[in-house]
């Protein structure tokens, strides 16, 4: 069997709006100086779409086929992944429990994420970093019929929904007969920029992924990438890929959730230039490492800006007073 009728095998729920959107961002390319197109991932489907979309896709699917009730996931204050998977819960009926981990318990959760995932049925448990592990034991131990999702997603099938990604990608640039030199995109977990960067290599094309960091240096970004790619490939039953791919630790900040004067220009630029609104936790600083490495001529050729969401952040009032 061909890997793309492996991946297409695997049972996922069909309910994202796929294939996302590739609109090219005239504006934004005249003002740069080279071709940028954005991939669309934050149109994929419920409460405000993004990455964790697609990737719960899969994981949902399999909980529901292992017939489970609860689903148990942990975040940041915040977590868009958090977010998906309360919505989804919402609309397979499934209970939904958060692990938020914060030291402060205090939290505001009148806005956001946090202001959604209340709004979709979730449960909300604040832990402190320390406690989370004992309290994710306690809670499978406790919770009806439960299934327990890594933080973002970071698990082979969240992985196996960006091969599928990929491939989703190349066949939209044949298709407009778009020739890009890059695909640029956030690296948190890793898993969205390891599933792409897997995706590549598996369809034969010949694309530079580079992922910006937001939080990790490139050397945990790497352990992280190389490790999950590496389950995979004992998932799928595959020799270990040799992938290529680029990290840049240099846009983080003070911190991950850390915003910071160029992160919050890149944002209003591609907004005043293009009407599309990026997050200022993951895409923000993205779409600066993107910007600034096309200004001192590191990026070059047409470019493919994958958008993964998160613009709830937006609406949180640390955030929101940055930009105005």
């Amino acid at each position: 069997m061909k890997i793309v009728e492996k991946i297409a095998a695997i049972p996922h729920l069909n309910k994202a709006l796929l294939p996302t959107p590739l609109e090219y961002l005239p504006n934004l390319s005249s003002s740069a100086g080279t071709g940028v197109y954005i991939k669309r991932d934050d149109l994929s489907g419920h409460s405000f779409g993004g990455n964790k979309e697609r990737k719960l896709d899969y994981i949902i699917k399999d909980a529901r086929l292992q017939e489970r009730k609860t689903l148990l996931t942990v975040g940041a204050p915040h977590s868009n992944h958090c977010r998906m998977t309360a919505a989804l819960g919402a609309v397979y009926g499934m209970k939904v429990e958060l692990i938020i981990i914060s030291a402060e318990t205090n939290l505001d959760r009148d806005e956001g994420n946090m202001m959604l995932d209340m709004l979709f049925g979730a449960n909300i448990s604040i832990v402190p970093p320390q406690q989370v592990q004992s309290k994710i034991d306690e809670m499978m131990n406790s919770l009806d019929a439960p299934y327990f999702i890594e933080g973002g997603g970071h698990c082979v099938l969240g992985l196996i929904a960006y091969i599928a990604a990929a491939e989703e990608l190349k066949i939209q640039c044949e298709n407009k007969g778009i020739l890009p030199e890059y695909i640029v995109l956030p690296c948190g977990t890793g898993t969205t920029l390891a599933g792409i960067a897997m995706g590549c290599s598996l369809i034969n094309w010949d694309v530079k992924v580079l992922g910006i960091s937001v939080a990790r240096s490139e050397k945990r970004c790497r352990e992280e990438i190389d490790s999950i790619c590496g389950r995979g490939c004992d998932y799928l039953q595959i020799p270990q890929q040799q992938m290529k791919y680029e990290i840049s630790d240099r846009f983080i900040g003070s911190g991950y959730g850390e915003s910071y004067p160029e992160s919050v220009a890149a944002l209003k630029r591609v907004a005043v230039l293009e009407g599309i609104i990026l997050d200022p936790i993951y895409n923000a600083k993205t779409m600066c490492g993107l910007l600034s490495g096309i200004e001192n001529g590191n990026i070059s050729g047409t470019v493919i800006y994958w958008n993964t969401g998160g613009q709830p952040a937006l609406f949180i009032d640390r955030y929101s007073k940055e930009l105005c």
